[in-house]
């Protein structure tokens, strides 16, 4: 089962089909979500704040860079995906 149906059946997330494409589903955070979130993100921040111990200003950046690289890669195929993700939730 996916993340985000797991999250839609817990009351966190909608899904809204978009009106222009069908094809294209948006996920949209319910006031539970928001709720939660507000609650993670401090958590998070300490999570990442932890991670970048003992890095330098370079490494980070460094870093950030090689992580925007996964996201470009991904970003490529996400029409793809979300084609299928459409298909399976039409």
């Amino acid at each position: 089962m996916s993340a985000i149906l797991n999250m839609e059946k817990s009351g966190l997330v909608r899904r809204v089909r978009d009106k222009t494409d069908r094809r294209k589903i948006h996920v949209h955070l319910t006031a539970k979500g928001s709720r939660l979130r507000n609650d993670l993100v401090p958590l998070a921040k300490d999570v990442v704040s932890i991670a970048a111990n003992g890095l330098s200003a370079a490494e980070i950046k460094q870093f950030l860079g090689y992580l925007s690289e996964v996201q470009k890669n991904l970003q490529a195929n996400l029409s793809q995906m979300e084609e299928a993700e459409a298909y399976i939730f039409e």
